[in-house]
């Protein structure tokens, strides 16, 4: 199961990515629509993959070793030191903080600016997130996320140049 979860999570983050950008050349905003409008019409299963997200990397954070050895053995040619490394550098945190949002935010603006998407407004932080998933996940669960440091709420406290 554990490794399901960790394959799956890292499939789900690119596809998250990837899709949040997706609209049409109309100019109206249709950022992610059918994924909106099926997310709507079934809050138990968002909820589920959320859950199996937040399992994932709880998963990872607590076996960090086995972790390495299941994404070794699913990538040709990598091996385990290289994974084990790799891991190390990745942020095991589902949660969102203000600093993903607002990045999220700014790159999606600045692919409006630069003509890579059409847009009659600006991105705001609905068009990517919804919060209410992990809100609801994090008072249900709160051993998924014991352990981790506190997330920023202020954009003063991001690490990293937003710019």
């Amino acid at each position: 199961m554990a490794e399901t979860l960790i394959l799956g999570t890292e499939r789900a983050q690119a596809h998250t990515g990837n899709a949040k950008a997706n609209v049409r050349e109309n100019g109206r905003n249709e950022a992610n629509c059918t994924a909106c409008r099926r997310d709507k019409a079934h809050p138990d299963i968002v909820e589920k993959f959320a859950t199996g997200l937040a399992m994932a990397a709880k998963f990872v954070r607590e076996n960090p070793r086995d972790s390495a050895e299941i994404v070794a053995r699913t990538l040709d040619g990598l091996n385990l030191g290289d994974a084990e490394e790799g891991l190390k550098h990745m942020a095991w945190d589902p949660r969102i903080s203000v600093c993903t949002v607002e990045g999220s935010i700014r790159s999606g603006n600045g692919m409006v600016r630069n003509g890579q998407i059409k847009m009659d407004r600006s991105f705001v932080a609905a068009d990517f997130y919804d919060m209410t998933v992990y809100d609801r996940l994090i008072v249900k669960h709160p051993e998924l996320f014991a352990g981790l440091a506190p997330i920023p709420t202020r954009l003063e406290d991001c690490k990293g140049m937003l710019d």
